[in-house]
């Protein structure tokens, strides 16, 4: 996949999707690549307002920070990544509507909402849950 970055015909969608499968790939084994390569798509699809892209990014590295270990932040910077994607969201289906593209738009807005919902009942409140100790 690195090698495809570097392929000329890549259109700036495509180099910012396999960004995003790169940070995929190392979330898996390696946390510092992964927020990386996620910074690197942020930067490249806000360049060109490409808000998929964005979130896409936003997503590896919060899920990264709460797989990761990093307890004591992992909750605070979720929260924070899911407000920065659904904001990103907000603009991309304003930008969409103005531009006649935005059931496409709504479609991942859609998709958005309801992975964070179910990521953040499904782990982040159990393991919120975890950690209270009782009396």
């Amino acid at each position: 996949m690195h090698r495809a970055l570097d392929n000329q015909r890549l259109t700036e969608k495509d180099r910012i999707n396999t960004l995003n499968l790169i940070a995929k790939e190392y979330s898996y084994s390696d946390s510092i690549q992964t927020t990386t390569y996620a910074n690197q798509a942020i930067t490249r699809a806000g360049k060109i307002h490409y808000y998929k892209g964005m979130v896409d990014a936003y997503y590896q590295i919060g899920w990264t920070t709460m797989s990761y270990g990093y307890r004591s932040v992992a909750p605070r910077a979720t929260l924070d990544f899911e407000t920065k994607a659904v904001h990103t969201i907000e603009v991309g289906v304003l930008d969409q509507t103005l531009s006649g593209t935005s059931s496409i738009t709504i479609k991942w807005w859609m998709k958005t909402r309801t992975q964070t919902r179910l990521f953040w009942t499904s782990i982040l409140m159990p393991w919120k849950t975890s950690m209270i100790k009782p009396l």
